[in-house]
């Protein structure tokens, strides 16, 4: 599944300085890029240039940003890795994840409220592993 739309990437107003308002990100959250497209949420993906994720200029600042309406949004950390790497694709994107939340983690962002792209994706499941667990198995300290 490719990226159905690349909206209008050539909108100079795509400059992805600005942060999305709360609404947006609201009717966002949960969504695919794609479902977002789909449902006219969005319409805008990328910068003027067409570039979709972008480095946070500042060196020690190791996240990507996605530009989505001329907004720049987080990555996550597997994303920010992956576009590292250069390994992100139309079928990546297409199915990242807009995803919100309260961050847990000690330090200056606890307590305040997230929202970031992930990988949304399939969910590679190992279904053979030996710690899986089968229905009706007994606990391993009530086998007698």
């Amino acid at each position: 599944m490719k990226v159905k739309s690349v909206g209008k990437a050539d909108k100079t107003a795509s400059t992805g300085i600005a942060t999305m308002p709360n609404d947006l990100r609201a009717k966002l959250d949960t969504l695919t890029i794609n479902e977002a497209l789909d449902r006219g949420i969005i319409d805008d993906l990328g910068t003027a240039t067409g570039k979709f994720l972008v480095p946070h200029a500042d060196p020690n600042i190791d996240t990507f940003y996605a530009i989505v309406q001329g907004y720049a949004i987080p990555c996550s950390k597997s994303v920010s890795e992956r576009a590292a790497e250069s390994n992100i694709d139309d079928d990546l994107i297409a199915t990242m994840k807009f995803q919100s939340g309260v961050s847990n983690i000690e330090g200056d962002g606890f307590g305040k409220n997230w929202f970031r792209l992930t990988l949304g994706g399939v969910l590679n499941l190992d279904m053979e592993s030996e710690d899986a667990v089968v229905l009706g198995a007994q606990p391993v300290d009530k086998i007698k």
